[in-house]
């Protein structure tokens, strides 16, 4: 689970389909399937809360 400040406002379209890259110094080594976005509290203290799928797949490194 990964935890943002605002909650996308085209949640759906990461739904179908929609994957998290991970960038680790400068390169895009992995991606993790989105499976839900919630956003959890009100107010200023809303918060997002996205689930991702364990499997982490490997990506071909991409310089970012």
């Amino acid at each position: 689970m990964m935890h943002t400040r605002q909650t996308p406002k085209r949640a759906a379209e990461l739904l179908d389909g929609g994957s998290l890259y991970r960038v680790f110094k400068g390169v895009i080594l992995c991606r993790q399937r989105i499976v839900a976005v919630e956003t959890s509290g009100a107010g200023p203290n809303a918060r997002c809360q996205v689930t991702l799928d364990p499997e982490v797949v490997r990506v071909a490194p991409t310089p970012r």
